[in-house]
């Protein structure tokens, strides 16, 4: 996976360049959340397939058609393995937590990093990381694995958020800290990571309530 260049500008420059325009309320979120988005590279980020199986199916085709080989499945509410399994090669990972909107324990990301790592191992394979709505867990995870890649948070946030507008990133502060601990980083540089994550969001604010009721209120579920 290509990596970016790390900024060499001083802190405010840096936090400019990191800086994107975009919808504090996205526009139909639902279509978003159906859509496979492309982070960088080989990863993407979706929503989890509709329960209606004729609209799942065209789902997964969209997956085929974008040549994904690996599901990274990070809710754990519901499982969508067999399906997977009988209507298409791409193989399915489980790695599920609750998206709960507090802390998650640190060793979630290092299982999702290890993951990740194994499967882009083989230059042809592509992965999609999935929760329900791919508004928290999914980002959170899709994060996590671009900074086992070399990307700061900063930088993963901002590719994540340009590439799904309605990505809320719940869990980026634990990526911070998670990101910094396991490079040997002090508690106080992991607190300053996730001061640094607090401040890109007042820059980045998303109405993430609203966003969420639409995409609900349009589905009817």
């Amino acid at each position: 996976m290509t990596t970016p260049t790390t900024p060499t500008l001083e802190t405010a420059k840096d936090d400019f360049l990191l800086s994107i325009d975009h919808p504090i309320r996205p526009e139909n979120p639902r279509a978003e959340r159906e859509k496979i988005s492309r982070v960088a590279g080989r990863l993407y980020v979706s929503g989890a397939l509709e329960f209606d199986r004729n609209r799942a199916a065209e789902q997964l085709q969209t997956w085929i058609g974008a040549g994904i080989t690996h599901y990274l499945a990070v809710h754990v509410e519901f499982d969508f393995e067999e399906f997977i399994r009988e209507n298409s090669d791409i193989e399915v990972v489980h790695l599920g937590v609750d998206d709960h909107l507090g802390r998650q324990d640190l060793s979630w990301f290092d299982r999702i990093a290890e993951a990740a790592n194994a499967i882009f191992a083989n230059p042809d394979h592509k992965l999609v990381a999935s929760c329900f709505l791919g508004v928290n867990r999914g980002p959170s995870a899709a994060m996590a694995i671009l900074c086992a890649q070399g990307w700061t948070p900063l930088q993963a946030m901002r590719a994540i958020r340009k590439a799904r507008p309605i990505a809320n990133l719940a869990y980026a502060r634990d990526v911070a800290r998670w990101n910094t601990l396991r490079h040997g980083g002090t508690e106080l540089e992991a607190r300053a990571a996730e001061v640094q994550v607090t401040a890109w969001f007042a820059r980045h604010p998303l109405a993430a309530g609203e966003t969420i009721r639409e995409i609900y209120g349009r589905r009817g579920w």
